[in-house]
């Protein structure tokens, strides 16, 4: 129930932000796309590392490695450009559950500004919002990494890129003699995503 009503209003806001989007000027870009989380592995392994130390199967957590995100940025004439994003968006589901809401606010240089191909870094700070059975907090980190974008001219483009993630979520870490300690694991340390830009 909880998960159809955060996707529901995912889908709303995203309806709201690409008729934005259609509205904006040609500086405005918003890339929606999906991204492989390694970290995110860590995350399960944690979950049903817990999961059998409270005596349940491990089958209790599941979840793809694969999130929603969407990272909408302004691009100035120089090249500059500065954005915010939400996402990758995390879940996972079964006995106990986990979601991740990354929030994070960045600045970006395009090499080529008036061709259709343009490679670009980025850098910034992220924050996780996560909720979940084992979660006690989160901490901002630092987060840089580069990318491409293709077809810049048309109507809708698409991006590649490859992100190194620092910032961290801190969890319960329970073990078989009912000891209880912490384990702090970058959820979306390294990832690979595919977007299209609007």
């Amino acid at each position: 129930m909880q998960s159809k009503m955060i996707t529901t209003l995912f889908t709303g806001v995203l309806v709201c932000l690409f008729a934005v989007a259609a509205h904006a000027g040609e500086n405005w870009h918003f890339p929606v796309g999906l991204a492989y989380v390694s970290g995110f592995s860590d995350v399960k392994d944690r979950y049903e590392k817990n999961v059998v130390a409270e005596g349940y199967g491990v089958s209790s957590a599941e979840g793809p490695p694969i999130g929603l995100m969407f990272q909408p940025y302004y691009q100035f004439p120089s090249g500059l450009g500065i954005g915010v994003g939400l996402g990758p968006i995390m879940i996972v589901m079964g006995d106990r559950s986990f979601l991740d809401v990354p929030v994070s606010v960045d600045a970006r240089y395009a090499f080529i500004t008036d061709g259709s191909t343009s490679p670009y870094i980025r850098a910034g700070v992220k924050k996780h919002i996560a909720n979940g059975d084992y979660v006690n907090s989160s901490s901002i980190g630092v987060f840089g990494g580069a990318g491409v974008e293709f077809f810049r001219k048309k109507r809708v483009g698409m991006g590649i890129e490859l992100l190194i993630d620092k910032s961290n979520v801190e969890f319960e870490a329970k073990t078989p003699m009912r000891a209880t300690g912490k384990e702090t694991i970058e959820p979306s340390k390294f990832l690979l995503s595919v977007s299209a830009i609007f």
